[in-house]
Formats: C-alpha cells, sequence, structure tokens
C-alpha cells in the first residue's frame, strides 16, 4: 500500500491537561493513530461534527460536563454510537 493509500486514523483526545495531552499522544501516535485534541467536552461534542475519528479517549473530570456526559451523549447519537470511547481519570480507586 502506498503512503497515498493509508487509511489514518483520528483519535479524539478529550483532556484539559496539556501533560496528559502530550503523554496520550505519544502512546497514540506510537500505535499508529493521529490524535485530535479539545480541553473539553463540548468543544469534543463541536469538534466531532468535523473530524471523523476512530476512537476516544475521554477524561472523566472536565470543567463545562463530565467525561461520563459527554459518552452519553455520543451513545445516544446514532451517527457517534459506534464509535469506541475509553476514559481516563487519575481517581485513586479507594474499593
Amino acid at each position: 500500500m502506498s503512503g497515498a493509500d493509508e487509511v489514518v486514523h483520528h483519535i479524539l483526545i478529550v483532556e484539559p491537561s496539556r501533560t496528559l495531552q502530550s503523554v496520550c499522544a505519544a502512546q497514540c501516535e506510537a500505535f499508529g493513530l493521529r490524535p485530535v485534541f479539545c480541553e473539553g467536552t463540548v468543544e469534543a461534542l463541536r469538534r466531532l461534527t468535523l473530524t471523523r475519528v476512530s476512537a476516544i479517549l475521554v477524561s472523566l473530570e472536565h470543567d463545562d460536563l463530565p467525561g461520563t456526559s459527554l459518552v452519553s451523549a455520543l451513545k445516544c447519537t446514532r451517527r457517534f454510537a459506534a464509535i469506541p470511547v475509553a476514559i481516563l481519570t487519575s481517581r485513586a480507586d479507594t474499593s
């Protein structure tokens, strides 16, 4: 397959911390994914109308809406329901 025929897989990284964005981007790029960044969940919803993504990595904690609200909105929307989503958190497991 030539370079022109390669499929580019974008991953939407929804994370307010620039440091964590950088860490996540490095890991995603190592697997051949091209990161697209959003700092908030509302921005992510807007970006999804403009950019086709293969997966979403979303932080649980945001200033605008929690990451779980974004996931709920995506799963209720036919266009986005099949996109795989992983939730990222720095919360300690207290169980």
